[in-house]
């Protein structure tokens, strides 16, 4: 399913000539499209580029450049690039060869590992490819099992696609586009990172391709990094090859130096240097040939004849099928065809040489020798074929072609000479390799002139470029780039001034000699007379009134000074934006239009919310849970906040999936808390129960507990000490602690000298230790106390509660008798006061700890700001980074490892920052201040292993995760890992 912001829909005709029949993919160049020719009905794939790259003059002649150069390489291993486009919105795009099949990646995850000749057959068939691509300048920079199509899903048929990232090999246009990294990390080459050399050039595709046929060897890719130090460590030396069959180790090693300049200088020597694979014997592809060239130049065979598909792994071969390049086999009318003198399981092995090749279509002297293992010549012995008996063969093979004069002559060591003309290089070489399969042939000399049939001469590229050029030069407003093919195709490609002069120039070209077709890929410009500039104001008027014309459209146009019009929104359907788009295109002072519209369908009127319907629907809901005191309140956009309590975790949960799943609920804002609720009988037998087993010196009378509204203990009574105090709030915490709950448990005790008794610090015990007792006693809260020389405390740290801060002041004053200073005693409310405890367990470990900053000076923010986080790492802190934010309203949010930034793992001394400026980076993480507000919590917490075994969502409740947080905490602890910790506060204000 395509989204819907789509640029074309299925049936839109572009260009008036490709029918777009499906989309198939979206990436960092922009959409591709299947689509079919409406007057050849050919299948091609279209890559609509983004407009947002089109801004750039640059990176438009870049494309421009880069798809000359595509478009010239002509290799069966690469998919076709047929020309740059512009269609009548402005809008460029790519056509493409359409390949269908599986891509290698798709394979090795189905079927499995390939063998080692597979391997080997694979290696010729891509290098074959690359050598063609480099020798135009073009390196692929993102060669990976991803971008491998084999077509039909057979492997001798892989194609290399997405050669939209590859790049001219200029350095005038490094700065361009993708000039840092443009491959993926498992696949790209040391110096793609920066590493051994900035340059990347032909070696660079080279290492990539050893580890994608590692992988294929492999049945998955190698180890080569997790992060961005792990993938450079793993380039710095030859990779692990243990998973790769050993036949191959050296083979691969030497395509995977670290180094670019000790690996093959070129595809070509990779080729050459590499153990040939076996080939089956129907044909003998031009991949597995040894090639070279007394020339000014050596360039690599460009289409190697068909070859017999190798299976998947496990496939079975009875149900391979295979087609030669002959429509029938010549086969000896008088005897069966003689067998072949090999032994079982061994291969010809074949030499291929040639040594002189002219211009294209030129004739050559062609070499073919074969040596079967164990033989020499033509093998020797009484069952030796005679010369008489080859030429036979020769005789009714040579019948079955057309448009050739060959005489054949055979030696009587079994060497063929082949002298004359045939039609094509491809019929020569097809030709040559079936006399070489004869048998007792042991070599070929084929000194055979290209001739098309009827004798036609060889076309002159050279000339006719240039007769074409001097047409074009006739016409005005015209920027036009000829090709000229040797089977006469002439390609045009560029800008015309208008449709009249494309025709009429198409027209003449087709009828100079020569010419066989016409492919035309121009687009049409109208020239654009000087003139002091179109009269905006109006412009717009006209533009507006022409939209508004359109049902379901919401479209802004954006007209320039120089008469290009920008139009941003969406039509309701793609036939009124094509319509429109044209109409403002023909508008008198438009140069140019940029569509930059979406397609939103008409749909029928959205009906206002029953608003109070839902919200009965929710107290329905509600309802059903035992222990539940929840609100909710229900908002016109659908977004329904619930605040309130529920009895247990799994009950909040179920509560929010059944809200969300409600019709008209477009979003959820859960502040619920989880408040326990067991049978108060039960509670309340095992406190008393616990209570009346104290000692009766330490109370002043009998010590009560009930359950309060939120299901909180609460103790009442008098105690004659601080200590007592905070023991018995101790005990009753411990008693009331349930197998997934901790109940809260409120401090009602009075803190006084019992009637008829001294002072509370006759009972024995110092007035320090009672003092530590009676902050012992205070849940959720971390507190120093220490008496000054005068008697009096003074306090600093945190407690959870206005309440439990006010007790602590009463409860001072009557054990020290003078007033007491709090002013450095902070209410830190749940959760945050229980992840601050959290922190402060792990830092007593001493590990070094990492530091969090904020893009704020003092951490405050308004509603809407950005927030931008800076974790500092301590040197040699290695490991793993979880960095949480608390709210006030129960939840916490991931910042890494999340769905922005899986991963978690770390260097020391490196700085991490998490959040990204809208400004500045227009796909980054944008994190924005807002409510619950007040002080809110961040920790940040460094350990040598994972704090969990797999990433959390990205926001939870805090009552689980802190639960899970301690207990993987606690286990790291114990297992002796290195683990610190560190907090600060964001303030955010309305």
């Amino acid at each position: 399913m395509p989204p819907r912001s789509t640029t074309f829909q299925p049936g839109t005709v572009v260009n008036f000539t490709y029918r777009i029949e499906a989309f198939i993919a979206s990436g960092g160049m922009g959409e591709v499209y299947r689509a079919s020719h409406i007057l050849t009905n050919s299948q091609h794939a279209i890559k609509v580029i983004q407009a947002e790259l089109l801004s750039n003059q640059r990176v438009v002649q870049l494309f421009q450049r880069e798809a000359l150069a595509l478009r010239s390489i002509r290799h069966d291993s690469i998919v076709g690039y047929e020309g740059l486009n512009q269609d009548e919105a402005g809008r460029m795009f790519l056509v493409m060869e359409f390949v269908e099949g599986p891509s290698l990646s798709e394979v090795l995850r189905s079927h499995g590992a390939y063998s080692v000749n597979d391997v080997r057959k694979l290696r010729d068939r891509l290098a074959t490819g690359l050598a063609e691509a480099h020798a135009k300048d073009v390196i692929h920079r993102d060669l990976s099992p991803d971008n491998v199509i084999l077509q039909g899903g057979v492997l001798e048929h892989a194609k290399i696609i997405d050669f939209g990232i590859a790049k001219i090999d200029n350095a005038d246009l490094s700065t361009v586009v993708g000039s840092s990294f443009a491959g993926k990390y498992s696949y790209a080459s040391p110096e793609q990172l920066g590493l051994y050399s900035e340059v990347v050039g032909p070696r660079s595709d080279i290492y990539s391709l050893g580890l994608v046929l590692a992988a294929a060897a492999a049945g998955k890719p190698l180890r080569m990094g997790g992060s961005m130090k792990s993938v450079l460590e793993a380039r710095q030396r030859v990779p692990d090859l243990d998973s790769v069959p050993p036949e191959l180790h050296d083979e691969l090693a030497s395509l995977l130096q670290p180094d670019p300049a000790d690996r093959p200088i070129s595809m070509e020597a990779v080729l050459e240097q590499g153990i040939r694979p076996v080939w089956d014997d129907e044909s003998v592809p031009r991949s597995a040939y040894r090639v070279t060239s007394r020339g000014p130049s050596s360039q690599w065979p460009s289409r190697p004849p068909s070859v017999p598909p190798a299976s998947y792994p496990g496939r079975d071969d009875a149900t391979r099928t295979y087609s030669g390049p002959f429509t029938a086999p010549s086969a000896h009318p008088s005897a069966p065809p003689p067998q072949r003198r090999r032994g079982p399981g061994v291969a010809a092995i074949l030499l291929f040489v040639l040594l002189g090749l002219g211009a294209a279509g030129a004739g050559g002297y062609w070499v073919y020798s074969r040596m079967e293992p164990g033989t020499t010549g033509g093998g020797g012995g009484q069952d030796r074929r005679t010369a008489a008996m080859i030429s036979a063969d020769l005789t009714d093979l040579l019948s079955g072609l057309s448009c050739t004069e060959i005489d054949p002559a055979v030696s009587d060591d079994g060497v063929v000479r082949l002298t004359g003309q045939i039609e094509s290089t491809e019929a020569r070489d097809a030709l040559l390799a079936r006399v070489a399969r004869i048998d007792g042939v042991t070599a070929v000399n084929g000194d055979l002139a290209i001739e098309p049939c009827g004798g036609e001469p060889m076309l002159d590229v050279a000339a006719l470029s240039a007769e074409i050029d001097d047409l074009i030069s006739g016409y005005a407003c015209t920027e036009l780039s000829v090709t000229v093919l040797a089977d006469g195709t002439v390609g045009l490609e560029g800008t015309i001034g208008s449709t009249r002069d494309r025709s009429a120039l198409v027209r003449t070209v087709r009828e100079l000699d020569g010419v066989t077709a016409v492919n035309d890929q121009s687009a049409v410009v109208p020239c654009m007379p000087p003139r002091d500039g179109p009269d905006l104001a109006a412009l717009s008027g006209r533009i507006d009134d022409l939209i508004a014309g359109y049902e379901c459209t919401e479209v802004t146009a954006e007209v320039g000074e120089n008469g290009i019009v920008r139009l941003e929104g969406s039509f309701g359907t793609a036939d009124d934006r094509r319509s429109a788009v044209i109409g403002v295109a023909a508008m008198d002072g438009v140069s140019r239009v940029v569509d930059r519209t979406t397609i939103s369908p008409c749909g029928p009127e959205v009906q206002p919310l029953d608003v109070a319907g839902l919200r009965a629907e929710i107290s329905a809901l509600v309802a059903g849970y035992s222990c539940t005191d929840v609100s909710a309140e229900v908002s016109e956009d659908g977004t329904v906040e619930l605040d309130g309590t529920v009895g247990e975790a799994d009950q909040r949960t179920v509560l929010v999936e059944a809200v969300s799943g409600l019709d008209g609920v477009e979003s959820v804002v859960d502040r619920l808390s989880v408040f326990a609720c067991p049978p108060p009988s039960d509670v309340l037998a095992r406190v008393v129960e616990a209570l009346g087993d104290v000692d009766e010196d330490e109370t002043c009378g009998p010590v009560t507990a009930d359950l309060d509204a939120r299901n909180r203990v609460v103790l009442s009574g008098q105690v004659p000490t601080a200590a007592a105090a905070g023991t018995l709030a101790n005990l009753a915490r411990d008693t009331a602690t349930l197998e997934a709950t901790t109940l809260q448990v409120v401090n009602g005790l009075v803190v006084a000298a019992c009637p008829g008794e001294g002072p509370p610090t006759d009972n024995g015990a110092p007035i320090e230790e009672q003092l530590a007792a009676l902050v012992a006693g205070l849940e959720c809260s971390s507190v120093d106390a220490a008496l000054t020389d005068g008697g009096s405390a003074t306090l600093s740290g945190f407690v959870s509660s206005e309440d439990d801060r006010n007790q602590l002041a009463a409860d001072l004053q009557q054990l020290t008798g003078s007033a007491v200073d709090l002013a450095d005693v902070a209410v830190r409310p749940w959760p945050v006061c229980e992840a601050l405890n959290i922190v402060a367990g792990i830092d007593a470990a001493g590990a070094p700890e990492p530091s969090v900053t904020a893009n704020s000076d003092d951490g405050t923010y308004q509603s809407g700001e950005v927030v931008i986080l800076t974790v500092a790492l301590p040197d040699g802190g290695d490991g793993h980074l979880q960095v949480d934010y608390f709210d006030l309203d129960g939840n916490v949010v991931h910042f890494t490892p999340s769905s922005a930034r899986p991963d978690s793992e770390v260097t020391g001394g490196e700085e991490v920052v998490l959040g990204s400026d809208p400004e500045k980076e227009a796909d980054g993480q944008v994190y924005r201040a807002g409510s619950p507000f007040g002080d809110n919590l961040v920790i940040a917490i460094l350990s040598s292993e994972p704090l969990f075994p797999n990433r959390r969502r990205d926001v939870e409740g805090a009552a689980a995760y802190l639960a899970a947080l301690r207990q993987a905490v606690e286990g790291l602890q114990a297992d002796g890992a290195e683990i610190s910790g560190a907090s600060t506060f964001l303030t955010f204000d309305p």
